[in-house]
C-alpha cells in the first residue's frame, strides 16, 4: 500500500511522502503513473474532474507546484535501459520518454515538490539532474540495522557472539536489503553455515534465494539484473562466484589463461572481461572501485553458484575444482607482482589492493595449503604478510603460521627438510613470525627460532644455503642488539654482510647497512651510525623502496636527535612519517609519533 492515502489541503511544511511501489514507473507509462498519484490524492473524483490526459498532468503539477511531496519513483531502470527482458514490460517508446523527461524537469524548475528515482543505471537520457550513487551501509549504520533485524529472533541474536558473525556482516557489506533479508536465516542456521551458503559452499540456498518464498525479492532482483546479459557473457559471469568482495580485471585475464582452466573462461582477453564487468556494474549488481576492481552484491557468488551447478549437473565438481586451481595459479602470479611494488616503490598501491582483495587471497591461501601446493602459498603469503606487519595484524598473521605449521610439520612438530618449496614455505613462515617476535620485544622467542633454523642451515647443503643463512645471521644480529649485547650483535651482522656483498644482493646489503647503523648508535658512535645509515639510504633510494626508506630516515632522525641537532631530526623523522601515513603503516606511525627513541628494524 502507498504510503499517502488521501490528500485534503496538506499544511504541514513537512514532506508528504508517495511511493510508487512494483512493478514499477515502465508499466504504466507517465499518463499511468499520474493517475496513480491522482486517484490517492482525490479519490475516484480524480477522472471525472478532468477531460483529458493533459488536464490530469497539469492538475497534479498544480499540485506539487503548491504543496510539499516528495513523490518517489521505483524500478525507473524498465523505463528505458533495462526493460522487462521478457518483454512483459517494454521500454517506453521514444514519445512516451520525451514526455517522461519533459515531466520530470518541469516539477524539478517550478515546484516545491522532489521526485527521487531509484534505478540500477544513471539514466544519463534524463539529461541535467542530480545523481546519488548509493553505496553500503557504514560499519556502525550495519551493525545498528542488524539489531533492529534481529529484535523479533530471540536465537538469531544469540548468533552474533559467534566468531563467524563479524565474518558474515563484512560479507553483507553494508547492503541493506541483503541485511533484512537474510539475518533472520540465523535463527535457523549458525552465523558460519549462513556466511558458506553465500560464497556457493553449499548445495542448498536458504528458502526462496532463488524461487518463492521471504527472499524472493533477493533473487528477484539478481535475476531481472542478470536477465539482461547475453547467454555468452551470463557464462563467464559465472567466474565471478570464486571471488570474495572483490574481483580484478587484471587476475581475471591471468586465470583465463591459466592450465586447466574450464574451457568457458578459457583464453578470454582481459578487454572482454572489462567490458563484462562494466556491463554487470551498469545493470547493478557489480560497483566500480577503480584500478579495475569491483565489489561484488554479497548476494551474487551465491546466485551464480547455484546457476553453475544446474548448469553443468554432475560435471560441477570437476569444473569447481579446476577453476579453483586456474584462480589459485593467477592469484601466485599476482602475489609476486604485489610483492614486487611493494619493493620497488609502489607499496601503496600494493597495500590498497591488498585491502580490497585479502579475502580471496586468504581463501585461497588455505586452498593451497590443503592442496600442498606450496610455491603458490609462498607466493599469496609474501605480499600479505607485508600487509599484516605494515597494518598490525599481528593476530591474523600468527593464526596463518600456525596453519602452516601444522601442515608442513610432523606431529612431533619436526620441520621438513629444507631443501625445496616444502623446506623454503616453512623458513619463511617461521622466520616472518620470528621476526614479528623480534619487534613485539619477545627476544627469548625470537632467538630460540632463530637459532633453531640457523643450525639446521648449517649442516644443510644446497644452492640455497648462504643467503638463507645471510638472513637468519642478520636477524640473530638484530635479537643480539636488542638485548643489549652489542659485541655479538656486531658480529653477526658482519656475518652477514660478507654473505651479502659476495652474493651482490643490495636490498639485504642495504638492510645489513641499516642495522650496523644502529648498532654504532647504540654504542655512541653517531658518525659510525651516520655512514652506515646512509649507506643503506643510498640503496633504499635506488630502488625506490618506500617501507625501507621511512625506517631509515626514522633512523637518520634518531642519530640526529642523539647529536643534539633537533632540526635535522625533525626534518627527517617527518619524512618517515610522511612515507608511514601513505602506507598505513601503523607501527612505524607509533614509533614516528612516540616522544621516545624507537628503533626501526627492517
Amino acid at each position: 500500500m502507498p504510503i499517502l492515502t488521501g490528500y485534503g489541503g496538506v499544511e504541514n511544511p513537512n514532506w508528504v511522502v508517495f511511493h510508487s511501489f512494483e512493478p514499477g514507473v515502465a508499466s504504466f507509462g507517465l499518463d499511468g503513473v499520474i493517475t496513480a498519484l491522482g486517484l490517492h490524492l482525490f479519490g475516484p473524483d480524480f477522472i471525472g474532474r478532468t477531460q483529458d490526459a493533459a488536464q490530469r498532468c497539469e492538475l497534479i503539477l498544480q499540485v506539487l507546484r503548491e504543496h510539499r511531496l516528495l513523490w518517489i519513483w521505483d524500478n525507473f531502470e524498465s523505463v528505458r535501459e533495462l526493460p522487462g527482458p521478457t518483454g512483459a514490460t517494454p521500454a517506453l517508446d521514444a514519445a512516451e520518454q520525451q514526455r517522461m523527461r519533459d515531466f520530470l524537469h518541469a516539477v524539478a524548475r517550478d515546484g516545491q515538490s522532489g521526485v527521487i528515482l531509484t534505478s540500477r543505471t544513471p539514466e544519463d537520457w534524463l539529461g541535467d539532474v542530480r545523481r546519488l550513487e548509493l553505496g553500503g551501509l557504514t560499519t556502525g549504520e550495519a551493525a545498528e540495522m542488524a539489531e533492529d533485524v534481529l529484535r523479533p529472533y530471540p536465537t538469531g541474536r544469540t548468533r552474533r557472539n559467534e566468531r563467524a558473525f563479524a565474518e558474515l556482516m563484512e560479507w553483507l557489506g553494508g547492503h541493506p536489503l541483503s541485511l533484512r533479508l537474510l539475518l533472520p536465516q540465523l535463527e535457523r542456521m549458525s552465523a558460519g553455515d549462513l556466511l558458506a551458503v553465500l560464497k556457493g559452499n553449499t548445495r542448498t540456498l536458504p528458502a526462496g534465494f532463488v524461487g518463492e518464498g521471504r527472499l524472493a525479492s533477493l533473487g528477484a532482483s539478481l535475476k531481472y539484473s542478470l536477465d539482461h546479459v547475453v547467454p555468452d557473457e551470463r557464462e563467464r559471469a559465472l567466474a565471478l562466484a570464486l571471488f570474495e568482495g572483490v574481483v580484478d580485471e587484471d587476475v581475471l585475464a591471468s586465470f583465463a589463461e591459466a592450465d586447466g582452466v574450464p574451457a568457458r573462461f578459457a583464453q578470454v582477453t582481459k578487454d572482454v572481461w572489462s567490458a563484462l564487468l562494466k556491463r554487470l556494474t551498469g545493470i547493478g549488481v557489480l560497483t566500480e572501485l577503480g584500478g579495475g576492481m569491483y565489489g561484488l552484491h554479497p548476494a551474487l557468488p551465491a546466485y551464480l553458484m547455484a546457476e553453475w551447478r544446474q548448469l553443468t549437473g554432475e560435471g560441477f565438481v570437476a569444473e569447481h575444482v579446476a577453476a579453483e586451481h586456474a584462480l589459485l595459479a593467477a592469484y601466485a602470479m599476482f602475489g609476486d607482482w604485489l610483492l614486487r611494488q611493494i619493493r620497488s616503490g609502489a607499496a601503496e598501491t600494493a597495500f590498497a589492493l591488498l585491502d580490497r582483495q585479502r579475502r580471496t587471497m586468504g581463501r585461497l591461501l588455505g586452498l593451497a595449503l590443503t592442496q600442498r601446493r606450496y610455491r603458490e602459498a609462498q607466493a599469496l603469503m609474501e605480499p600479505l604478510n607485508e600487509f599484516w606487519d605494515v597494518r598490525g595484524l599481528r593476530q591474523e598473521a600468527h593464526g596463518w603460521v600456525d596453519r602452516c605449521r601444522a601442515a608442513l610439520e610432523d606431529k612431533k612438530s619436526t620441520p621438513p627438510d629444507l631443501a625445496g618449496e616444502v623446506g623454503a614455505f616453512w623458513l619463511f613462515a617461521t622466520g616472518r613470525e620470528a621476526k614479528r617476535a623480534l619487534k613485539a620485544g619477545e627476544l627469548d622467542l625470537a632467538h630460540r627460532t632463530y637459532d633453531a633454523i640457523r643450525q639446521k642451515l648449517e649442516i644443510s647443503d644446497g644452492p640455497d644455503q648462504q643467503p638463507r643463512l645471510a638472513v637468519i645471521y642478520h636477524n640473530l644480529g638484530a635479537v643480539a642488539q636488542d638485548r643489549g649485547d652489542l659485541a655479538t650483535a656486531e658480529q653477526w651482522s658482519r656475518k652477514a654482510l660478507e654473505i651479502f656483498e659476495a652474493l651482490g644482493d643490495r636490498p639485504s646489503l642495504a638492510s645489513s647497512y641499516h642495522q650496523l647503523g644502529m648498532v654504532a648508535q647504540d654504542r655512541g658512535d653517531l658518525a659510525t651510525a651516520e655512514q652506515w645509515s646512509r649507506k643503506a639510504l643510498e640503496i633504499f633510494e635506488a630502488l625506490g623502496d618506500r617501507p625501507s626508506l621511512a625506517s631509515s630516515y626514522h633512523q637518520l632522525g634518531m642519530v640526529a636527535q642523539d647529536r643534539g641537532d633537533l632540526a635535522a631530526a625533525e626534518q627527517w623523522s617527518r619524512k618517515a612519517l610522511e612515507i608511514f601515513e601513505a602506507l598505513g603503516n601503523r607501527p612505524g606511525l607509533a614509533r614516528s609519533y612516540s616522544k621516545r627513541k624507537t628503533k626501526c628494524q627492517i
